[in-house]
């Protein structure tokens, strides 16, 4: 490792917990259903700019229906690893 990036690494603060949660609350023991996800897709504004992705609101919508499971799936994946897919 160049030296001059350990010795920033090295200046780096310590992390501490900042909140204290019962194993309940944590994001693990939430369920994203596929109801939640199709309810989220059909609220989104149309004049909205696409990501990087290039994925846009039109195509969100007209195929939720199609990818509401698979994207439920993919939230709770993450959620229970604490992974960002």
């Amino acid at each position: 490792m160049h030296l001059y990036l350990r010795k920033k690494l090295n200046k780096l603060p310590a992390v501490t917990q900042r909140f204290k949660v019962q194993d309940n609350e944590k994001l693990c023991s939430f369920t994203v259903t596929s109801d939640i996800v199709k309810s989220k897709l059909l609220k989104l504004k149309m004049n909205k700019a696409p990501g990087i992705d290039l994925v846009g609101t039109k195509m969100l919508l007209e195929l939720a229906e199609v990818i509401m499971v698979t994207v439920a799936e993919l939230f709770n994946k993450s959620l229970k690893s604490g992974d960002v897919p």
